[in-house]
């Protein structure tokens, strides 16, 4: 994994990598809503486009060929940790968003962020498997074990259709890579999963109830 010297500061190269990543999840939820062959055939191949050992597959430069910023593509034949980033969220929204026509897995709000969302997870499921995968994927050691524990959430929250946002899982993502910077994604999905949800938020009884379960262990 190389990064491409740039000026830019990791505050800029994060919105690149966040409107990068917006850009083709919208673009192709748009065709996957209109049922264009085409794109029905893209998101199939980016279910495949998981990075691994830190290599990309051949799939995931068939998305990185679309307007990827050139100030976050790596030197030479390696992947940075901005492509694989992208790649592997976009990879993940690809598996969340299938079979889903009726609305868009990706919603570009904080309260969708992977936390959140692994909270209303957690709420709907009344299961303490949710919270068993969030310890998980917190204390994962590598990024191959962190994209693991989120395809197994993904599939979960594609199962329950809670949307998550994209955009800032690959800002996670790209941190995550990174051991000087990876207690701020851990940090943030503790945070945003522990953090209450006001009982406004909710007409379900059943979800104010798990949320004081929540809330017992914040």
């Amino acid at each position: 994994m190389t990064e491409t010297p740039t000026s830019l500061t990791s505050a800029e190269k994060a919105a690149l990598l966040e409107g990068f990543v917006q850009a083709q999840a919208a673009r192709l939820w748009k065709g996957y809503e209109a049922d264009r062959g085409s794109v029905v055939a893209e998101l199939a191949r980016l279910r495949r486009a998981l990075p691994r050992g830190g290599i990309a597959p051949p799939e995931a430069w068939e998305i990185l060929a679309r307007d990827f910023p050139e100030d976050l593509r790596g030197r030479g034949d390696d992947p940075s940790s901005y492509e694989l980033a992208a790649t592997s969220a976009l990879s993940l929204f690809a598996l969340h968003q299938q079979s889903k026509r009726k609305q868009p897995m990706h919603r570009r709000n904080d309260e969708h962020r992977l936390g959140r969302a692994a909270h209303t997870l957690m709420q709907r499921s009344e299961s303490d498997g949710v919270r068993r995968r969030m310890q998980a994927l917190v204390r994962a050691g590598s990024f191959d074990a962190v994209l693991e524990h989120l395809r197994a959430l993904v599939t979960q929250l594609r199962a329950a259709e809670i949307p998550l946002d994209y955009a800032q899982l690959a800002v996670d993502l790209q941190e995550v890579q990174h051991p000087s910077r990876i207690h701020r994604a851990r940090e943030r999905w503790s945070r945003d999963f522990h953090r209450p949800i006001p009982s406004a938020a909710t007409n379900d009884p059943a979800d104010q109830t798990a949320t004081t379960v929540g809330e017992n262990d914040a």
